[in-house]
């Protein structure tokens, strides 16, 4: 089974270490919107946002679920495709894109037969080193604070 992941993030995997690439069949890279400080989670322009970026990530989720069917079908099941996600922004929209996924595993599990197996969406985030050098040059303090990537981490 290949391994997918839907990096959600205003972090695109261009810029990633070759390291934290490692391991994913695939990459694909949603930016994450922007959300405004001033609106409240009732506001017209927080909902359009909201329900945006659900609605890609829904549609994302389907297509990918599709083609599996077409693959299984096919008899070609080591082709099939596991998601992950990789979700980081504004805290009150990526925890909807988290409750949205539980739930969708959730109707998953809840609808599939005994004997055909569910395949879970899994949420993982990057763990990371942190790495911290002070220069004292010219009597000023300079602190450069690097991350190192070190592995992938899943929520449950």
């Amino acid at each position: 089974m290949k391994k997918i992941l839907m990096n959600i993030s205003n972090h695109p995997s261009s810029k990633w270490s070759t390291e934290q690439k490692e391991g994913w069949n695939e990459i694909i890279d949603i930016p994450f919107p922007e959300v405004a400080p001033e609106w409240d989670i009732i506001d017209k322009e927080y909902l359009k946002v909201k329900n945006e970026i659900l609605c890609r990530l829904e549609e994302t989720i389907k297509k990918i679920k599709e083609e599996n069917e077409e693959l299984k079908s096919a008899g070609m099941e080591e082709e099939m495709k596991q998601i992950f996600v990789f979700v980081a922004g504004e805290w009150t929209i990526t925890y909807r894109i988290i409750e949205f996924i539980n739930l969708t595993n959730e109707i998953e599990f809840k609808n599939s037969r005994e004997d055909e197996p569910v395949i879970p969406i899994v949420i993982v985030f990057p763990t990371s080193k942190r790495v911290v050098e002070e220069k004292v040059p010219d009597g000023t303090v300079k602190k450069d604070v690097i991350f190192k990537f070190v592995r992938w981490r899943t929520l449950f």
